[in-house]
């Protein structure tokens, strides 16, 4: 199990963030998980895929893709994310 944190330093809206043509900006993409005997442990994408599909009052969500490596392999992480805003 791998908790994932995405990280939009400038956020604008709809649209796709990372190392895209046209996209809005830089995306970071935080992987954390228990790995076999070595506990805990962090993996970073810096040059990860976010596209925010969907921004509701209190609501945004979307979809990631990220290539990480660690241990001299690489795992890919991919799936669809929703963020809850407090005002």
């Amino acid at each position: 199990m791998f908790r994932v944190a995405i990280r939009l330093p400038r956020f604008t809206g709809l649209g796709s963030y990372g190392n895209t043509t046209g996209s809005h900006g830089a995306a970071k993409v935080v992987a954390t998980g228990g790995l076999g005997l070595h506990g805990w442990t962090t993996f970073t994408d810096n040059h990860g895929g976010v596209t925010v599909t969907d921004v509701r009052a209190g609501t945004i969500t979307g979809r990631f893709n990220a290539v990480f490596s660690g241990h001299r392999r690489f795992f890919h992480a991919y799936g669809a994310w929703r963020c809850t805003t407090v005002r």
